[in-house]
């Protein structure tokens, strides 16, 4: 009977985790997720899309690396916890896998922490006035106009400032008008999908 619990969770962990790594890979695979959002020929990047950039490298590895991790990993420590029975080698490994994701996520947030107090002490209020991770300056986006006569109205709102967040043009079915924008109009509350 032993054996037969080592068998069916050797091919339960197996199976699942990379039916969980395949997940965890194109989880948020999208173009309107891009961490650089600047760059071409008509719109050269400027100063600000640097800090731009940083806090998106710093979400990404932040929310859709360590984060969805350690949930996973915690997801196995539980099953482990769960088949554990009398088997101390099995509840070890339970422990010492809940105890790694938890610590993971301590280092990860405490670095994010120490590195921001850092920077905001130290950070001459002349050269960058806002917080590190909350960059509002003016982005090389909001100094390029848009060309809307190519793009195509997929919805009105009212909140135009997390319009683009919550649609995907792609998966709206534009392959070929992939990034998301708003009217630049004040009285329009419009949403576009474009080139």
């Amino acid at each position: 009977m032993r054996i037969y619990y080592f068998k069916l969770v050797n091919i339960i962990f197996k199976n699942g985790f990379f039916v969980a790594a395949a997940a965890f890979l194109f989880y948020g695979q999208g173009t309107d997720a891009a961490i650089v959002e600047c760059g071409s020929s008509t719109c050269p990047c400027n100063f600000c899309d640097l800090f731009v950039t940083g806090k998106n490298i710093v979400n990404f590895l932040w929310w859709d690396v360590a984060f969805p991790l350690a949930i996973l990993l915690l997801v196995v420590a539980a099953f482990f916890f769960l088949i554990s029975g009398g088997n101390p080698n099995l509840h070890t490994r339970a422990k010492s896998i809940a105890t790694a994701a938890i610590m993971g996520l301590l280092i990860t947030f405490g670095s994010w922490l120490v590195i921001g107090t850092i920077i905001n002490f130290f950070a001459n209020s002349s050269v960058q006035p806002w917080p590190w991770n909350t960059p509002t300056c003016t982005t090389s986006a909001d100094l390029c106009p848009v060309d809307l006569s190519q793009c195509v109205n997929v919805a009105s709102t009212s909140d135009k400032s997390t319009a683009c967040n919550t649609i995907s043009c792609s998966q709206l079915g534009y392959t070929d008008k992939p990034f998301c924008t708003v009217d630049p109009d004040p009285n329009s509350n419009s949403v576009y999908c474009c080139p």
